[in-house]
């Protein structure tokens, strides 16, 4: 199956924005830092929402990218289910044993992954072939108190 998936990123940062460097620097919520990794959403309406909720505490959301992938056939999806997760995986502070999945996956020599959130997990981009990058779309930021 096809699986299409979009990710949001900072103006400034374009040119990288399937590149997981953003790994190698910070933490996520199914990963630690120290390897590069890209979160993406499966719909544009997720990536929104995921990246907008980042910078709501900050009161505005900067000029951003959109990127869009589309994942060929081909390509094995790891796939974790709500079963296999602790009971509160989706809280705001996210239990450690998600990183102990994620870091897992990440390990496994698998590139990409689904789990419950509709966030899809994807291992260095740079080593893959047959990944079809769509033109990105700016979007404009506005800065707003929230």
């Amino acid at each position: 199956m096809t699986v299409t998936v979009y990710r949001l990123t900072k103006l400034r940062y374009q040119d990288q924005i399937f590149s997981g460097l953003g790994g190698l620097y910070a933490e996520g919520r199914w990963t630690a830092r120290g390897k590069p990794i890209v979160y993406t959403s499966g719909s544009i309406s997720l990536a929104v929402l995921e990246y907008t909720l980042n910078y709501r505490r900050r009161g505005w959301v900067p000029a951003s990218v959109l990127g869009r992938a589309v994942i060929p056939d081909e390509v094995p999806i790891d796939v974790v289910t709500v079963a296999d997760l602790p009971r509160n995986w989706s809280a705001p502070d996210p239990p450690s044993k998600l990183r102990d999945i994620g870091q897992r996956w990440l390990t496994s020599g698998n590139w990409f992954w689904g789990n419950p959130s509709d966030t899809s997990l994807i291992a260095d981009w740079r080593e893959q072939e047959g990944i079809d990058l769509h033109d990105q779309q700016s979007v404009q930021g506005t800065r707003k108190d929230v």
